[in-house]
């Protein structure tokens, strides 16, 4: 049997987006495998993944990190009791266990940071990422797509044993011969829409998603999680803001029924890890 070992760092700091949404399949995956012994260190601030909340983790061991403040348990390698035998280790955000019966294998989704983001964030997941792939006895890559740019910045990942697993949905998404829209969906009920799910950061390009409201009358956007809206943003869309609907903690079920209920879905990021969708 395989000893793992996980943090769950990730799912007290993001409430839904693509890091989660891998993590919540790769750990639900080993509480169901029969040749993993999975450990859980949990935190003491509580979780606001509602996804990971539910999550049946009774198979798996639990130990309680002992730092309360998440941005600062973040930035330090983890400490735990575990018995002295060969274990792994993976976190949920590039954390890096410094035992030597204890193998570190991160996971990498992007160099996001490295491109779009500056100051002190970019600066220190720089430095974060660095540092964990230079202790990594192994990596574990999103895309090809990914493992391309991370040996092009990282040099030092080349010399690391690796492999890519993609990314990959879950059950609740599959084709559906009748549809109905929830209640709680009732204003686009009947209407023509397009669908964006994820946050608005610069590198996301969704501004492209409002231009297409403003030039195409009678088409709707339904915007999936993310951020509030901006002062900016408002203003930006002022001409067409009641064609504009936002829904945040949407389940999987129901988005599935969004996805097929849309007349389209728009991708329109400079940049992803898993990569960027092309017509040929």
């Amino acid at each position: 049997m395989i000893n793992v070992i996980m943090d769950t760092l990730v799912f007290g700091l993001q409430r839904m987006g693509g890091v989660s949404v891998v993590w919540y399949q790769y750990i639900n995956r080993m509480l169901n495998d029969k040749n993993v012994q999975l450990t859980l260190l949990d935190i003491q601030q509580g979780y606001i993944n509602e996804d990971f909340i539910n999550l049946d983790t009774k198979n798996a061991k639990h130990e309680m990190e002992n730092n309360y403040n998440l941005q600062l348990l973040r930035n330090t390698n983890p400490v735990f009791d575990i018995p002295n035998q060969m274990s792994i280790f993976q976190s949920t955000y590039l954390r890096t266990c410094k035992r030597k019966n204890v193998k570190n294998v991160v996971m990498i989704h992007d160099i996001t940071h490295q491109l779009y983001f500056r100051g002190i964030k970019k600066w220190l997941n720089t430095v974060q990422k660095k540092r964990s792939i230079t202790n990594a006895d192994g990596i574990i890559y999103v895309s090809e797509n990914t493992k391309n740019d991370v040996e092009k910045l990282y040099p030092v990942s080349r010399k690391k044993k690796n492999v890519i697993i993609y990314n990959d949905a879950t059950n609740d998404y599959k084709c559906l011969k009748d549809i109905k829209i929830p209640e709680r969906y009732k204003n686009i009920s009947g209407k023509k829409y397009f669908i964006y799910v994820g946050d608005r950061f610069d590198y996301k390009n969704t501004n492209i998603l409002f231009d297409v409201l403003i030039k195409v009358e009678n088409m709707h956007c339904v915007l999936i999680g993310g951020r509030d809206f901006t002062e900016t943003e408002k203003d930006y869309f002022s001409d067409v803001k009641n064609r504009i609907h936002r829904f945040t903690r949407v389940p999987n079920q129901e988005l599935n029924i969004l996805y097929i209920a849309a007349h389209c879905m728009i991708f329109p990021s400079h940049y992803e890890g898993f990569g960027i969708f092309r017509n040929v």
